[in-house]
């Protein structure tokens, strides 16, 4: 990362808190390249939004469809008490940190089946669902929409727990 990007990165997380805390954060999320996280919905094809009506986990997004028979929804993970539509500043969205699933300090993105998630590592990778993440960011993994900065990946990201839970192949 040079430090023009690293200034970047600190000057749009300034509006924390604690500077140490935001600090850290910046690098965490920074450290395997930060792209700027957008809130837009982009559910892959047969793929459905949280909140939505399925009968099977493969059926969405997060890969996680329960309640009892007849009545089954599509539900999120590794929330962190994010809510959908949180996002980062550059994005319009005011940064809420939160703690990940794994105990590391985290902020609040929105995934690709427009349920809230906290990560504490992003990378621009081409996903439509978070089980497209899972072989480089881990069983815990999201796929979040990406309104700038990953151009290449049809705008798409995937997101980690921890700081080091992506990892891409070169």
């Amino acid at each position: 990362m040079n430090a023009t990007r690293f200034d970047r990165l600190v000057r749009a997380y300034s509006i924390a808190k604690s500077p140490r805390r935001q600090t850290l954060l910046a690098l965490a999320l920074g450290t395997v390249g930060l792209p700027t996280l957008g809130g837009e919905t982009i559910a892959g094809p047969g793929c459905k939004n949280f909140g939505k009506k399925c009968k099977k986990n493969k059926g969405c997004c997060s890969g996680i469809c329960k309640g009892k028979k007849g009545k089954k929804r599509c539900k999120a993970h590794d929330t962190g008490g994010c809510q959908a539509g949180q996002t980062f500043p550059a994005c319009g969205g005011a940064l809420v940190q939160c703690t990940t699933s794994t105990a590391a300090a985290g902020a609040c993105i929105t995934t690709s089946g427009n349920a809230g998630y906290c990560s504490a590592t992003t990378n621009c990778f081409s996903c439509h669902r978070d089980a497209d993440c899972v072989p480089n960011c881990g069983p815990q993994a999201a796929c979040v929409t990406c309104a700038m900065g990953c151009a290449s990946t049809d705008g798409t990201a995937c997101a980690g727990p921890s700081p080091t839970s992506c990892n891409f192949p070169p």
